[in-house]
């Protein structure tokens, strides 16, 4: 369950602020010792296997698709999941809007297909996302999940970045409970590979990780 990232974020900005830009295509892979999305393993603690591929138009337009292993403790298999979006900037103001499905490849195992709209900014090293969701084919499945972020840089050495994140998760269902996650993490880049350490939290299992995911994005 993996949004576009920020380089795409990036290209499809600068695609649609600048008349000589052209548009990209693009792919990443990554490889994580847990696959952590919103407090929650996804891997059943273990390591996954992740890729995809976007492409970003000049009008600021972009589409994409990630994959990754997922196991449930029970019975392994694969997500997919299909984005659709627009992204765009001004002055020192982005923003990114669109549609996100995240599927797997069985619904009997794993669940019916989650759904969302979404609505994110961005100002200097904050972010501020909106997204608002159900399951397909589930009565009483809506949420809207909210979530706030920095990415701090030069405070570190080596130019070593600090990741931060909080999130509410608020389920549409009367008697129901948020569930609160946040991350703390340091991220690097090395000759063209992102790595990442990162601790997560939620407080509806009270599970904590230590995770390491290491990354390469690549222009096609």
């Amino acid at each position: 369950m993996k949004m576009m990232s920020k380089s795409l974020v990036a290209a499809a900005v600068l695609a649609a602020t600048s008349t000589s830009a052209m548009a990209e295509l693009s792919a990443n892979a990554s490889l994580v010792s847990n696959y952590v999305f919103r407090g929650f393993s996804y891997s059943d603690e273990g390591p996954a296997l992740q890729g995809g591929l976007d492409y970003a138009h000049e009008s600021g337009i972009y589409v994409g698709t990630w994959l990754s292993t997922i196991d449930n403790g029970v019975d392994s298999g694969f997500e997919y999941d299909y984005y659709l979006g627009f992204a765009n900037q001004i002055n020192e103001f982005g923003y990114d809007l669109g549609y996100v499905v995240y599927s797997t490849n069985d619904d009997a195992k794993f669940g019916n297909d989650y759904r969302e709209f979404y609505l994110k900014g961005s100002y200097n090293m904050f972010s501020l996302g909106y997204y608002n969701g159900d399951q397909k084919g589930v009565a009483d499945s809506d949420y809207t999940y909210l979530e706030l972020g920095a990415d701090i840089e030069g405070v570190l050495p080596e130019d070593i970045t600090i990741n931060l994140h909080y999130g509410i998760y608020d389920p549409d269902v009367v008697g129901a409970s948020n569930v609160n996650d946040f991350s703390v993490g340091v991220s690097k880049n090395f000759s063209g590979f992102d790595v990442n350490l990162t601790y997560t939290s939620e407080d509806a299992t009270d599970q904590d990780y230590v995770w390491l995911g290491v990354s390469k994005e690549f222009a096609l």
